[in-house]
């Protein structure tokens, strides 16, 4: 974040020279950084009329989320922060003690929708998603994290009540995450390149140099065994839902 002091009158100089935007805060300019300029889209008015309109992605100076806006608007001085600071009169929900919860959602959006971003063919690549309460208030994310176990060093993961509920691909919901250790996450990470499958419950455990086979329900985990084929895994795995009458997804593509 940049932050210097600058007239009022040579705010619009500013713009002009640098393309960026400027808030005022506490007599302090604070510099949102234009992150992407999108494409100029045609659009129509509450009358009805058509007009050319060109929207940027910037970062948030209060909260470093990234967030959608006209550029003329940021121009103008008018969004200047993302909708969540802009609505709050309180910033505490932005203080030291959230920001790793906001990186964590940061984090997670960026792999979902950035395909710039190294892991993003292992998320946003095969269909996973952010649901609409979290993606258009991410508040609500931070609320949420607080409420349901979010602590310094925890993970969150979707993998493991998404297959519980038979949600394929897998998505970010309140009804789908829970926070996990580093070690419980590494155990329930998809099966990548090593099958080129994709198959739910199973993945390459390449310490031991076999696949592994594994159930979980209600955050618990019913089942971990390895196999030397990916065939035997899978087959394991979707034997144990049937006998247990479990609702996960059965990888029965290796079955028949």
């Amino acid at each position: 974040m940049c932050i210097r002091p600058i007239a009022r009158q040579d705010l619009q100089a500013s713009l002009n020279c640098t393309g960026e935007a400027f808030i005022i805060h506490k007599g302090l300019i604070m510099k949102p950084k234009l992150i992407e300029k999108l494409p100029t889209e045609i659009r129509i008015s509450k009358s009805g009329n058509k007009y050319y309109s060109t929207d940027g992605i910037f970062m948030c100076p209060v909260c470093n989320l990234e967030y959608r806006a006209s550029m003329q608007s940021v121009k103008n001085n008018k969004s200047t922060k993302c909708r969540i600071c802009a609505n709050r009169k309180s910033s505490t929900i932005h203080g030291k003690h959230n920001s790793k919860i906001y990186k964590v959602f940061y984090g997670i959006k960026n792999r979902c929708y950035s395909k710039n971003n190294t892991n993003y063919k292992d998320y946003g690549g095969r269909g996973v998603t952010i649901c609409d309460e979290w993606m258009n208030n991410p508040l609500s994310f931070v609320e949420w994290a607080l409420n349901n176990g979010y602590k310094d060093g925890l993970e969150i993961d979707k993998d493991i009540k998404s297959e519980e509920l038979g949600i394929n691909p897998p998505l970010y919901s309140p009804e789908t995450c829970i926070f996990v250790t580093s070690k419980e996450n590494g155990h329930h990470k998809r099966v990548r390149n090593d099958n080129q499958l994709g198959l739910t419950g199973v993945y390459y455990d390449k310490a031991r140099g076999k696949f592994a086979s594994t159930v979980h329900n209600n955050g618990k985990t019913l089942f971990r065994k390895r196999f030397n084929t990916i065939e035997e895994a899978s087959k394991y795995r979707d034997d144990y839902i049937i006998k247990h009458d479990l609702p996960h997804t059965l990888n029965g593509v290796l079955n028949g």
